[in-house]
């Protein structure tokens, strides 16, 4: 069957919420590519593999920036004609300056600086190009917010235009933009350009992220999308690591931008022979295009096609799951708050909106515990890359609501534990700092297959929705949380520990689904 964009979050779902039962019918039902190609060969592993490579660049554009504004000791810059006569250290003697002075005392005058200079310990940063201190301190989080805000509105497009044009084209399109805007961002000496070419590539790249998942699910039979669904969880911490070897040899933001962009046109090269969706030809009853696909896989995979098989195709029933027909509409708005589901459509709203928003919080300000931020975020997706795998195991044999909700308590407990560090042990800081981002790893890894268990099927996208719709907002808003750091150190942490709490609670306020709820009456 196809997959339509909206139901994104179903596609992780489907790899641990199926069951046997579910897989044999849907398989017998309506997988009628799968039957003749192969389940899950070496054509399917193969190109599950090189699409998912692209799952790393999502990460790379959002969780880069921390690198790309990392904190340098500044002053008050010195005239021009001063700058060959006077070093730094008696230029700030001379106007009463320490470090991170925004004023200094000039002529007997205080003087409020426009202009600054910067330690030389790393690269170039976008604070340093930009002037970002001071009074200018809070354009930082504006630009972050452009990324988030392009992310958050990219499924509303890129889903319709996926629709409609097929998975391959508006997933190559939205790659190239993002091979052309995140190189262009490199070269940018334009603070007003910076935030429109990261709102751009917000939304380039979450429309990668979205139909690189989609394309790869649909490449894939229903019966082995657990093993896809594995590979594509475990290449965001792959992603963290590979990050972090490259902003530990490059400290310059405009050479992280291009190490992040620019080796992604290997994979755009491979354009023409990335394969379209299978079930979206057959649902758009494209069967020449389908036939020749098919061949492919199926020589590959050594199976062999049947001589009508154009005719089978025909035939092939095509409804989309979820989908009703003329006597049975739904209105899901009713349905989802209604007395029956009110409460978990409530509370997987504040599920989404407290996990992603600590995930996206620990995760992209990793810099911001101390230490080496390279090594931080290094051993985090290590750690992270280990649990998520033993998540996603145990979730096949155990209840997945007993592990989220340990992530989230756990990872809460953490967040709450780092106000309590001393002064002067920025190693604990560290320490529960990374162990909390690699819970809520785990805990974000688990949270769309157990959505999906909670809702039945005829209001699932509708729920979804509204869920993300919290989570991008979440999202939004992360940002200038963490300019509350400079009013309380700890603050932000803490914010993410009450967000874990309240998320813990949204789980165990959730229902669970009847075995009836599926059947739309």
């Amino acid at each position: 069957m196809v997959l339509r964009v909206g139901e994104y979050q179903q596609l992780q779902s489907v790899t641990i919420t199926n069951t046997k039962s579910d897989e044999k019918v849907q398989d017998e039902g309506h997988d009628v590519i799968s039957r003749y190609t192969g389940h899950f060969g070496w054509w399917n592993f193969i190109w599950a593999f090189i699409l998912s490579m692209y799952q790393m660049s999502v990460g790379f554009q959002i969780f880069a920036f921390s690198f790309q504004t990392q904190k340098k000791d500044f002053w008050c810059a010195r005239p021009d004609d001063l700058k060959d006569t006077i070093n730094v250290t008696t230029w700030k003697l001379m106007t009463n300056q320490s470090d991170y002075s925004c004023s200094m005392f000039y002529e007997g005058n205080h003087v409020k600086c426009d202009t600054f200079e910067f330690s030389d310990e790393i690269g170039h940063t976008i604070v340093q190009d930009f002037n970002l201190v001071c009074d200018r301190k809070n354009f930082l989080a504006t630009i972050e917010t452009c990324i988030l805000v392009g992310s958050s509105i990219a499924p509303l497009f890129s889903g319709w235009l996926s629709d409609k044009f097929g998975r391959k084209l508006i997933l190559m399109l939205s790659a190239t933009i993002q091979l052309i805007v995140g190189t262009a961002i490199a070269f940018t000496t334009s603070l007003p350009l910076l935030m429109v070419l990261r709102f751009i590539i917000g939304y380039a790249s979450l429309s990668v992220g979205i139909l690189n998942a989609i394309l790869v699910m649909e490449l894939s039979s229903p019966k082995y999308r657990t093993i896809v669904g594995l590979i594509n969880m475990m290449v965001a911490p792959v992603g963290n690591i590979v990050l972090a070897l490259i902003t530990y040899f490059l400290t310059d933001w405009r050479y992280i931008q291009l190490a992040i962009s620019v080796p992604f046109v290997l994979i755009l090269l491979l354009w023409y022979w990335i394969p379209q969706s299978p079930r979206w030809l057959l649902v758009m009853n494209k069967y020449d295009e389908l036939i020749i696909l098919m061949e492919r896989m199926a020589k590959m995979n050594k199976k062999t096609l049947p001589n009508d098989l154009r005719m089978i195709l025909e035939q092939t029933p095509k409804e989309s799951e979820g989908e009703t027909d003329s006597n049975n509409k739904i209105n899901p708005v009713k349905i989802a708050f209604s007395k029956k589901y009110y409460i978990t459509t409530i509370s997987l709203i504040i599920l989404f909106w407290t996990n992603v928003g600590m995930y996206l919080a620990l995760s992209s300000h990793i810099v911001e515990l101390g230490g080496n931020g390279s090594f931080n975020m290094g051993i985090a997706g290590a750690i992270e890359l280990v649990i998520t795998a033993l998540a996603v195991i145990i979730a096949l044999k155990l209840n997945l609501k007993l592990i989220l909700l340990t992530a989230m308590i756990s990872s809460a407990i953490c967040c709450l534990l780092i106000m309590a560090v001393p002064q002067g042990h920025p190693f604990g800081v560290r320490v529960l700092g990374i162990t909390a981002k690699c819970l809520i790893g785990a805990g974000h890894a688990c949270i769309s297959p157990y959505a999906a268990q909670m809702v039945p099927t005829h209001i699932r996208n509708f729920v979804y929705g509204l869920a993300n719709f919290s989570a991008g907002i979440s999202l939004i808003i992360v940002p200038y949380i963490w300019l509350l750091e400079d009013r309380i150190h700890h603050l932000p942490t803490t914010i993410m520990g009450i967000y874990g709490i309240l998320g813990a609670l949204g789980v165990i306020l959730i229902r669970n689904k009847d075995k009836g709820d599926d059947k739309v009456k």
